[in-house]
């Protein structure tokens, strides 16, 4: 089963990249990776299909933007919850 993990992403300069990590706890579960890409100076909201593992937990998600010079936002985490 894949869930869609939303991630909202905006940069002055209009091109980001994201990188998000899911953790079960501390450890890593996965990293999903997002080319440079154009994004709104105001913002917008983008969906990251990652597949549950078969074994459900308290897996929380990371993400950091980074924009064209290289300067990354503040990581941002959310619980993953599935329903």
């Amino acid at each position: 089963m894949c869930v869609d993990l939303d991630v909202r992403v905006a940069d002055d300069n209009g091109e980001a990249r994201e990188q998000v990590t899911v953790y079960r706890g501390t450890k890593l579960l996965s990293t999903l990776a997002s080319p440079l890409a154009a994004v709104p100076k105001t913002g917008e909201i983008y969906s990251v299909r990652w597949r549950i593992p078969l074994k459900r937990a308290a897996d929380r998600f990371c993400v950091v933007a980074t924009d064209r010079g290289g300067k990354a936002s503040d990581r941002s985490c959310a619980a993953i919850r599935v329903e």
